[in-house]
């Protein structure tokens, strides 16, 4: 009965072209049972996943979730291992990531599972661009995604006052978008425990506002950004880099993406620093403009195009729409409205 649902699942999402993360083993459930079954259950029970569902096209396996024992017992990573090598062993059409321990981790620390990731995926409660660097930066090179964060409507970790709401929330999103990854997941209270009338409360302020992120990304090349790691195009108003603080509402630092060929970057600035630009970093005069992340208006920047010599600081609008300090400093050679 439960495989049939779950074919059906996959195979309805296959028809609406919906990929779908397919979790093998849940850690933070089923880990007792794998140590009961041993390697060879463990294994065998891959093979028989991987043959199951190695012809659906609109799968990526990710295993874990809260696995909080990958680095504290090399049995049960070699157990998990042993999931992934028995799926590996007979679908080598899919993507394979890993979710591991909360608060912080990304996939590719755990050495024994690298040969097997082709995605990495960070973790993370604090704030997200911490993570995302890491798993950026890390070897060898994946490409990477934001796995969990803070939920909307939640606070699991207690780091700040009441619940995530739409600031923190775009807080994860954008510091992800300019740290190198790929995507990210959304979370939200209702769709995670699907308590009674969920169903009513999907379009929250969070999750609406994930499309004005997809709005600005998909205006130009998104995968050509590079994380300005040293601040070579933001000189100054970047605030401070604080990756394991925990209280998103008071967090400052601005994260910043460009193009190599000096073409567009986007920086995100949560508490409204006035930001300085070196904009002989771009290859041609320069429109700037501020991206409302609240509601997804752009509006350019009076006196653009900016030659590209010399610097410049801009400084935010004040508010925005949604009451708060965070916009996106968008500065484009080659113009496109979001």
């Amino acid at each position: 009965m439960i495989r049939s649902i779950v074919d059906n699942m996959v195979a309805t999402a296959a028809k609406y072209n919906i990929v779908v993360f397919l979790n093998a083993l849940e850690t933070g459930g089923w880990l007792t049972t794998l140590e009961n079954n041993g390697a060879t259950k463990a294994f065998n029970y891959g093979v028989f996943l991987g043959n199951r569902y190695k012809n659906s096209p609109n799968i990526v396996w990710e295993e874990g979730n809260d696995f909080q024992t990958w680095n504290s017992s090399s049995s049960d990573n070699n157990l998990f291992y042993q999931v992934l090598s028995g799926i590996k062993s007979v679908d080598s059409n899919h993507m394979f990531t890993v979710e591991l321990d909360y608060y912080q981790s990304y996939g590719n620390q755990d050495t024994l599972l690298k040969p097997i990731l082709s995605l990495d995926s960070s973790y993370t409660y604090y704030e997200t661009y911490d993570e995302d660097l890491k798993a950026y930066n890390s070897s060898p090179t994946l490409p990477m995604f934001l796995t969990e964060a803070n939920y909307e409507f939640q606070n699991d970790t207690g780091f700040y006052p009441g619940t995530a709401g739409a600031f923190i929330l775009r807080e994860q999103e954008y510091w992800t978008a300019t740290s190198g990854a790929t995507g990210q997941f959304y979370g939200s209270y209702y769709t995670n425990y699907f308590n009674t009338g969920w169903k009513t409360d999907m379009a929250t302020p969070g999750a609406l506002q994930t499309s004005f992120l997809a709005r600005l990304l998909s205006s130009y090349s998104w995968w050509n950004l590079v994380p300005d790691q040293t601040h070579q195009i933001i000189t100054a108003g970047y605030g401070t880099y604080n990756g394991s603080k925990g209280s998103l509402p008071l967090a400052n630092y601005v994260t910043t993406a460009g193009v190599p060929d000096g073409s567009l970057a986007n920086a995100y600035d949560p508490a409204g620093n006035s930001l300085t630009v070196n904009l002989a970093k771009f290859n041609a005069p320069v429109t700037a403009g501020w991206y409302d992340p609240s509601n997804g208006t752009f509006a350019v920047i009076a006196g653009s195009p900016f030659a590209n010599s010399g610097t410049y600081q801009f400084v935010p609008k004040g508010l925005n729409n949604g009451g708060d300090k965070d916009w996106v400093l968008v500065l484009e050679v080659n113009p496109v409205t979001p």
